[in-house]
């Protein structure tokens, strides 16, 4: 039976670690099955296992580099594990691969601010103001303005 249609199964009932898992041992067969690495990582984010997630985006890079759809998850992942400049990273090489999509561009935004608050947060307005100014030229994302107008 199709690895696919059986971990979409267990999504469907909400068996999220038994779709894992069949990701998992499709994985152990043929390591180089990359439908199976995508599996895995969507499940491992939606597990809010986003440590394990990077791990595994990592793998399925590996088959397939110019995945960017893949590299924007982990610049998510990152964020969510709190490294924004990690995420910052990723973000910028999925535009500079092509990838002009308004989500990507929030992201990049979000980890610019996220990392600008936490030097804020540890007194350096100055460091703080150089994450925050690519928020302003680069993205123009609105939900950021207070933020470009608080270090302007």
């Amino acid at each position: 039976m199709c690895v696919r249609r059986v971990t979409a199964a267990y999504n469907a009932l909400g068996q999220l670690e038994l779709a894992l898992d069949s990701f998992t041992a499709a994985l152990e067969v043929n390591p180089s099955f990359y439908v199976s690495w995508r599996g895995k990582v969507d499940t491992l984010m939606q597990l809010g296992r986003f440590a394990d997630a990077v791990t595994a985006i990592t793998s399925a890079l590996a088959l397939k580099p110019d995945d960017m759809a893949l590299v924007t998850k982990r610049g998510f992942a990152y964020l969510k594990l709190g490294q924004p400049e990690a995420a910052i990273g990723e973000y910028e090489a999925a535009i500079a691969a092509g990838d002009a999509s308004p989500e990507t561009k929030r992201l990049l935004a979000a980890a610019f601010s996220q990392r600008a608050l936490e030097l804020d947060k540890a007194d350096n307005v100055a460091e703080a103001e150089r994450y925050v100014a690519p928020v302003c030229a680069r993205t123009r994302v609105r939900m950021y303005a207070l933020a470009c107008a608080t270090y302007a």
